[in-house]
């Protein structure tokens, strides 16, 4: 997904109110469809350096930002 940076804080946000919107309706996705779109996501992207594609990298990354994210919305 190619967004803005400035725009990001308002694309989460609109994740976390559809998924509640999805949950109070008892919504679901089948597995198959997530799949699906995984392996869609992971084709279609674009190459990146390498040093900013190692797992150990982009996990710990990762880590550091949803930490962030709990702490916020906790």
């Amino acid at each position: 997904m190619d967004i803005k940076l400035s725009e990001l804080p308002m694309v989460i946000h609109s994740c976390f109110v559809l998924h509640n919107i999805c949950e109070l309706n008892k919504e679901q996705v089948h597995d198959g469809l997530i799949q699906t779109a995984i392996t869609s996501e992971r084709q279609h992207q674009p190459p990146c350096a390498a040093n900013r594609c190692t797992t150990g990298n982009n996990e710990a990354a990762g880590k550091k930002v949803r930490d962030i994210y709990v702490k916020y919305f906790d």
